[in-house]
Order: C-alpha cells, then structure tokens, then sequence
C-alpha cells in the first residue's frame, strides 16, 4: 500500500470518527433537553389524589 492510499485512508477514518462522535452529542443533547421539559412538566403537574379519596360515601336517611 502506498502513502497517499494510506493517507486518504487514514483521513476517511478520522472524517468518519468525528461524524459519529459529532451525532452522539447531538442526540445527547436533545434527550438532554426533553429530559428538562419532563422534568419541569412533572413538576407543574398537580399532585396525585389521595389514593382512598372517592372509595366510600357516607349517606344518612
């Protein structure tokens, strides 16, 4: 194998190296991201019911 056919080889893989390592900060990024907008919508959602609230009336005649 030649140089420059080494050379372009090695450049080829450092190219795509750095697309894959470029991608995955991109994706960590936007869960990054959703994860906050779930976080702050559970957040400033109402709390749960009390779990035995509902269960029994209490009726008198």
């Amino acid at each position: 194998m030649d140089i420059a056919a080494m050379s372009i080889g090695m450049h080829q893989a450092q190219l795509q190296q750095n697309i894959s390592l470029a991608l995955t900060k991109k994706v960590m990024d936007q869960s990054e991201t959703q994860m906050e907008g779930l976080v702050q919508l559970l957040q400033t959602s109402a709390p749960a019911p009390h779990p035995t609230t509902g269960n029994t009336i209490d009726i008198s005649i």
